[in-house]
């Protein structure tokens, strides 16, 4: 079966073929990109909170829907046959930890704005084809938490050093509600961030090169990319650090070991849901999913007025 993946992260966009084929070798995977050079994913709709109960959707999020319905359905912009299965996902992100019905609730609003929008016959085809052959799921709060649900393996290809291991979390921390304990972490104010410190004010300043855990604050305790920055701090880059998206997050997400992610039964719930998802429809057997899924984007648990397959 081919399946498509409509990620709005650099490391998914580059990193779930790999990882998808090695789990489901028997199947194709692929990524949609935002510009067909597979280098820029769509934009997120989460990083700001959403408002509850808007009628209103993001304008990221109507393109990710006009994307999705234009992949699933034949005659419209999709070169080649129809994918037999899609599946969006997109970070919770902090900003949203708390409300993620909410978040589902907006990719709902904007599939049927987009279907309410279509003539008679379009819109029966793209409503068929989102209830059947579509997914909505969340990475809560973000990819890299998957990585601290393998950190043996996941960690190494993320580039964090040995004598860095093995990450501090809260006791029996999981993943999906992730906080450190790191106290080092915790207050670190960037001293040793020299190439970054050497820079001037103005670009010290700049959110694409001043290192993730200064700008968040005390907030950084519960975002795992800080973290994961941090253990792989370099005093020698500007940006403080050797993680990037595109290369080391890439490779740790194509070597995660799922298994060993999902070994507890009750955490990485909403990662579990995915896999899930995925392995009902190609009917594997390889029974990753063992253990509690979100209900929330549970295929399983679907509402009965649902617009994609699981939500």
């Amino acid at each position: 079966m081919r399946v498509a993946l409509l990620p709005t992260g650099k490391a998914e966009l580059l990193g779930f073929p790999g990882a998808f084929n090695r789990l489901f070798p028997a199947h194709e995977f692929h990524t949609i990109a935002k510009i067909d050079d597979q280098k820029h994913p769509f934009d997120s709709f989460t990083s700001s909170p959403l408002p509850i109960q808007a009628t209103s959707v993001p304008a990221s999020l109507d393109k990710i829907i006009q994307k999705a319905a234009s992949e699933l359905v034949p005659g419209r912009t999709a070169a080649g046959p129809p994918i037999d299965l899609l599946i969006i996902t997109e970070d919770l992100e902090l900003a949203n930890r708390h409300q993620p019905q909410t978040v589902v609730d907006a990719v709902r609003q904007a599939a049927c704005n987009h279907i309410a929008g279509l003539n008679q016959r379009l819109a029966d085809q793209v409503r068929e084809a989102f209830r059947e052959r579509a997914s909505f799921h969340l990475l809560v709060p973000m990819l890299e938490s998957w990585f601290f649900a393998d950190p043996v393996g996941a960690f190494s290809l993320a580039g964090v050093p040995a004598d860095r291991l093995p990450p501090r979390l809260v006791p029996d921390c999981d993943p999906e509600a992730f906080e450190t304990g790191d106290p080092q972490f915790a207050k670190d104010t960037g001293d040793h961030c020299l190439a970054w410190r050497a820079l001037p004010a103005n670009k010290r300043n700049d959110k694409k090169i001043k290192p993730g855990w200064l700008k968040r604050g005390p907030q950084r305790v519960y975002h795992p990319k800080d973290y994961l920055s941090w253990l792989c701090r370099s005093g020698a880059k500007k940006n403080c650090t050797r993680y990037r998206e595109t290369h080391e997050g890439k490779d740790a997400l194509e070597g995660l070991n799922w298994h060993r992610a999902l070994s507890t039964p009750v955490h990485c719930q909403y990662m579990r849901s995915l896999l899930a998802d995925i392995e009902w429809t190609l009917n594997t057997g390889l029974n990753v999913q063992n253990g509690a899924c979100a209900p929330l984007t549970d295929f399983s648990r679907r509402p009965v007025n649902h617009i994609f397959r699981n939500i």
